[in-house]
């Protein structure tokens, strides 16, 4: 990009000082309400709406590749992670990269393809208190179709000279500069960051480096985590205004040199759940005697153990008495995989299963 000039710069910098000292609008409630205000844009469906977006992540979790992938993937309005893009201009700032660096990744994702016209790379740039943002505004004036600003990292450009004896007013007043870039322009400006050497089992977001005033001014925060390393699978997990908060689980392709999408954390917990109880002994029985049974059938607790035995092949370390109980734990399972219902009665020793109705009645035969 063609430098503007120190006199540019400085007309710039009065410019905003002009406009920071206009009065304040103020607006009632009922005008708000009849307003006819845009819908929230989002450069990719469901996980990053215009704003101050936060991606963080301990060293080496490939939070550059992720990015590389993501600016890419909007630039030419393909899916990110299996998501929706918006195609506009990309403008990647890899202050941690070199550009021979930048074009074997780059190629290494693209493969054959030409890259997309609207993405411009800077390996250096001015700090937030030395011209970032009228750095950032001059930038988005020459090329008015970005739409996708990603700063990699958040401490290449950190303010040098505020006061340190306040971090958080400091996190505060750096990342308030990008934020209101990205609100007068209705954008995304991605701010890559790292995280705390110290996990937090109990909340994700706990692990972000430095203040609360880094998460507190982003609008959307996602960070990537893993129980362990060496684990092949990476959690992404998201929080923000204007998103609903999920985990997903991803995991690197060498192939294709992106992160694939496996799926949400709930939807695979799920998924596994429902397999662990089709392969219950306990079920396949219920379901095999179901299954050839078309009026019925009463059996005792001893019963089932012998039908277990032909059915699912073991007992699978039951008795009587322990079926009483199994049975009232895998009840709302039953009937949310196969509409089976399931009721309790200590009037007799038996228990009887009812095709038409799919109820199954268990007693245990010891009461």
């Amino acid at each position: 990009m063609a430098s503007s000039g120190n006199k540019d710069i400085a007309d710039e910098i009065k410019k905003q000082i002009a406009q920071n000292n206009k009065p304040h609008e103020i607006m009632t409630a009922r005008a708000l309400q009849k307003a006819d205000l845009p819908s929230i844009r989002f450069i990719v469906a469901e996980i990053l709406p215009q704003g101050l977006a936060l991606l963080t992540a301990p060293s080496k979790y490939g939070k550059s590749w992720l990015t590389l992938d993501l600016c890419l993937s909007v630039a030419e309005g393909e899916p990110f992670l299996g998501f929706n893009t918006e195609k506009c201009g990309v403008f990647y700032l890899a202050l941690e990269d070199s550009y021979r660096r930048l074009k074997k990744r780059m190629n290494s994702i693209l493969k054959d393809r030409i890259a997309p016209e609207c993405f411009s790379y800077a390996i250096n740039a001015p700090t937030l208190d030395n011209g970032l943002d009228v750095y950032l505004r001059q930038y988005i004036k020459e090329h008015p179709e970005t739409g996708l600003i990603a700063i990699d990292v958040l401490q290449k450009v950190r303010s040098l000279t505020r006061q340190s004896n306040n971090p958080y007013a400091a996190e505060y007043a750096d990342l308030s500069i990008l934020k209101n870039i990205a609100d007068e322009f209705n954008i995304v400006i991605l701010v890559l960051h790292h995280n705390r050497k110290m996990t937090d089992g109990s909340d994700p977001f706990n692990m972000i480096s430095g203040t609360m005033a880094i998460m507190g001014t982003s609008d959307v925060s996602i960070v990537l985590h893993r129980e362990k390393r060496t684990d092949e699978e990476t959690t992404l997990s998201i929080t923000g205004r204007d998103v609903e908060e999920h985990d997903y689980k991803i995991k690197w392709d060498k192939q294709t040199c992106r992160q694939q999408l496996v799926g949400s954390v709930e939807e695979i917990q799920t998924a596994n759940d429902e397999e662990e109880y089709n392969k219950d002994p306990v079920v396949i029985t219920i379901k095999g005697l179901l299954k050839d049974n078309s009026i019925g059938v009463v059996r005792t607790a001893s019963d089932f153990l012998i039908d277990m035995a032909r059915y699912a092949g073991n007992y699978d370390g039951h008795t009587p008495h322990s079926l009483a109980k199994k049975f009232p734990n895998i009840a709302h399972k039953l009937y949310l995989y196969d509409r089976i219902i399931h009721k309790s009665s200590r009037r007799n020793h038996t228990f009887s299963f009812d095709r038409e109705l799919r109820l199954v009645s268990l007693h245990d035969e010891n009461d």
